[in-house]
């Protein structure tokens, strides 16, 4: 399978419900850790915190594969969770908006049920070392992969692909934070989405050198993107004689603020113990 064919199954559709029956949706991606030498490993989804945060229910979409190990175009498995923020593992740190699902449960019920999942999860082989970050140029050819505004296949259960580049280095952590940003059209609902570094084929190295072959990062999680006001939502302003009620929307501006894919490996320490169970488990 070529990589490209391969990410555009590696992300997952969110759709939430709070309290009060308001619904939304984002993106999530499917991440391994503690993969051992024997291939054994703890499969989660990867999203955002503000995607889960408050969500009392929440719907996800996984797709299924045949005897093959091939993915079942058009067929998938849906699994409608309660407490859906609480089954989730924040990242420890408040100003890092990431969190992570376990779901060998998901996929151990899945099976119990004739059905088998399509996995192609990442890992940390795809996060790009020191001296690969080093090879990076400042502006490099990105793409996102995700549910903007909802919007998706979902008869065949397929996500959204964008393009765009590196709006700022990322050999350079933005503002001082394991940040950078691109520059790709962003939208509600694409909170979550994987950057991905792709060159299938040509493409130039650091020293512009033409090179052939494939180039492939996991570069970051896209969690928002500044804006800014024209006319639309109804609120209230100041003006210099009185207040009085005019209409603003926020409009993107194309950019995006995305969290650096080494910061996932934060999640180690706090997994452990149930890669350890799952391991026990599998062994029994």
């Amino acid at each position: 399978m070529k990589i490209s064919d391969k990410l555009i199954n590696v992300t997952i559709h969110i759709q939430t419900k709070t309290k009060d029956g308001a619904t939304s949706t984002g993106t999530g991606f499917f991440f391994e850790f503690c993969r051992s030498e024997n291939g054994r490993m703890v499969p989660t989804i990867v999203t955002n915190k503000h995607v889960i945060d408050g969500a009392k229910s929440g719907t996800l979409r996984f797709r299924t594969s045949d005897d093959n190990g091939n993915v079942k175009e058009g067929d998938f498995f849906d699994f409608n969770i309660n407490d859906f923020e609480d089954a989730w593992i924040k990242h420890p740190n408040i100003e890092i908006d990431l969190a992570i699902l376990p779901i060998a449960q998901f996929f151990s019920s899945m099976n119990a049920q004739g059905k088998k999942p399509f996995f192609p999860g990442l890992d940390k082989s795809t996060i790009p070392n020191e001296e690969a970050i080093k090879s990076l140029s400042s502006i490099e050819n990105i793409i996102m992969i995700g549910y903007p505004n909802g919007i998706w296949d979902q008869e065949n259960n397929v996500p959204i692909v964008r393009r765009g580049i590196t709006a700022t280095s990322f050999g350079v952590d933005f503002k001082g934070k394991k940040e950078f940003l691109i520059d790709c059209a962003c939208f509600p609902g694409s909170s979550g989405s994987p950057i991905f570094l792709l060159d299938e084929g040509v493409h130039v190295d650091q020293s512009g050198q033409i090179k052939f072959g494939t180039r492939f990062h996991f570069l970051g999680i896209l969690w928002g993107g500044p804006q800014f006001s024209s006319h639309g939502n109804l609120v209230a302003v100041p003006v210099p004689t009185k207040n009085q009620l005019i209409t603003i929307s926020n409009i993107p501006m194309n950019l995006g603020f995305c969290i650096k894919s080494n910061l996932l490996m934060d999640f180690e320490k706090i997994i452990k113990p149930i890669c350890e169970r799952e391991f026990s488990n599998s062994e029994k």
